[in-house]
């Protein structure tokens, strides 16, 4: 990498960290974390929405947000994996793996035929299955520097799947004490149909 490009780069990178940055102060928040249990990743997602809808970017910035909407983007859900040791994911147990496999596959599956059934562009139907199946804002951020959806699209998937998310943070308790399920059923099943892991938590 040249000393140019770096410098081409360097301005736009910076905006993305001062975003990431505040996103991050931001949800060690009370309100923010314990009342709209918003993580860091949707919060600097909303502030990116924002910037770009109240203020015109200049140019000089447009090439290390690109370079951080592919490559730094791709390497950092990349990093997500980090998180996860094998020791762990061996103490979920087989069930609990059956459990994440089948519910991700199933939920691609179904998004998949719902959207075209109800007619759902299949970029956004795309977006829409992968939120649900993996893990909500971040898999669909990571999903369309491969999709390349419209952004009007990448918006609408990403508030359709926050909003139910939320939902799910006050119906699924409810639920749950209606079904009389225990907590460990009621655990399996929370984690494994909500999306975000702050909902779950919550």
């Amino acid at each position: 990498m040249t000393q140019s490009s770096r410098a081409h780069w360097l301005p736009g990178l910076l905006l993305a960290m001062a975003l990431a940055t505040a996103a991050l102060v931001l949800g060690e928040f009370p309100f923010i974390r314990d009342t709209l249990h918003l993580g860091a990743l949707l919060l600097v997602i909303l502030l990116g929405m924002a910037l770009a809808s109240l203020a015109i970017l200049p140019d000089l910035v447009v090439p290390g947000i690109r370079m951080a909407q592919r490559p730094v983007l791709r390497w950092a859900v990349a990093g997500l994996g980090f998180r996860l040791s094998l020791g762990e994911v061996l103490q979920i147990g087989g069930r609990g793996l059956a459990v994440v496999v089948v519910s991700a596959f199933g939920s691609l599956a179904f998004g998949w035929w719902i959207a075209r059934r109800l007619g759902v562009p299949e970029k956004l139907g795309i977006l829409l299955g992968v939120g649900t199946a993996i893990c909500g804002a971040s898999a669909i951020v990571a999903a369309d520097t491969v999709v390349q959806a419209e952004k009007r699209e990448t918006a609408v998937a990403l508030g359709v799947i926050t909003l139910f998310g939320t939902a799910g943070i006050i119906l699924y308790p409810w639920i749950g004490r209606m079904l009389g399920l225990g907590d460990q059923v009621f655990g399996i099943w929370d984690g494994a149909s909500l999306h975000e892991t702050a909902q779950v938590v919550a």
